[in-house]
């Protein structure tokens, strides 16, 4: 009987020993880490589509230059910028998600707003950070349109934050960065939107 009570026990032994021995130490698993990093899926690759989302933030900045606003150009170069990611970055799709880049460019002028209002006062501005990495985590339950939207949205906070406005001014630098996501989109829809007949087939 105790031969056949401590077998179980010898069992799992053997097997949380096997276990270990087949997980990588720790520097193969660091080498590992750097060499998926390091390595580029050539096929989701897309000069067209990384054109038409570089169009709106060359466009802002060289007009804003132009007309002697730089600051602005900036800011709406952000806002055209960030939602280009929402587009292309971490594995997005070919054609562009209008509705998660306009999610996106929602999410990045209303925390750009309750950043920079808010960043006058350090015990506000904290307890808001709180609720936006807390929204964010929640919308990662919806996959990548989830964490491109929260994320975006946490960026926007933390960086614009750093420029604590009065309304007056907050109001303008989350509307320049409304502007350029909206620039983003109509460009994103005008040029690189397949056609709906063409989807179907």
């Amino acid at each position: 009987m105790q031969q056949s009570a401590g077998a179980p026990a010898d069992a799992v032994m053997i097997a949380s020993v096997q276990a270990t021995r087949t997980q990588p130490t720790a520097p193969a698993a660091a080498r590992g880490a750097v060499k998926a990093a390091a390595s580029i899926d050539r096929h989701g690759i897309s000069l067209r589509a990384g054109a038409v989302a570089a169009v709106p933030v060359g466009g802002a900045l060289a007009l804003g230059t132009a007309i002697g606003q730089p600051v602005g150009a900036v800011t709406v170069a952000v806002g055209a910028m960030l939602t280009g990611v929402a587009w292309r970055g971490a594995g997005g799709p070919e054609h562009p998600p209008l509705g998660i880049m306009a999610a996106s460019g929602t999410g990045l002028a209303l925390a750009t707003l309750a950043g920079t209002l808010s960043g006058r006062w350090p015990w506000l501005h904290l307890g808001l950070l709180v609720l936006f990495c807390l929204a964010a985590g929640l919308l990662s339950v919806l996959g990548r349109p989830g964490n491109v939207i929260g994320t975006q949205a946490v960026i926007a906070f933390v960086v614009f934050g750093r420029f604590h406005e009065p309304p007056g001014p907050a109001f303008t630098l989350a509307g320049l960065v409304a502007a350029g996501a909206a620039l983003q989109v109509a460009v994103a829809a005008a040029l690189a939107r397949t056609p709906a007949w063409r989807r179907q087939r």
